[in-house]
């Protein structure tokens, strides 16, 4: 498990580094991946915006007063077998 926690510590930089250079909208897989990714960040606040589908939330990373970053999250064994292509057809545009 440790390679695991490194390959996503690895990831969140990258998601980082992209996400402080271009505007965009995060959908992230994973409660772990989203922990990781909002820890680097260094987002001041999360705040909820909206359901994309019932236990699917939008939130906006709140980097700071100029920076702030919609992120949908889904959990990794939630959904059904369309799940994913509903969020695709809905977020394709802008994404990371």
């Amino acid at each position: 498990q440790h390679w695991t926690t490194n390959l996503l510590c690895e990831l969140a930089q990258i998601v980082s580094q992209v996400i402080s250079t271009i505007d965009c909208r995060l959908v992230v897989i994973g409660g772990q991946t989203s922990q990781a990714i909002i820890k680097v960040s260094s987002a001041r606040a999360i705040v909820l915006r909206e359901e994309f589908e019932p236990g699917i939330p939008v939130s906006e990373l709140i980097i700071n007063q100029q920076k702030r970053i919609p992120m949908l999250t889904k959990s990794g064994n939630f959904g059904d077998a369309y799940t994913l292509a509903r969020i695709h057809l809905n977020f394709r545009g802008n994404l990371c």
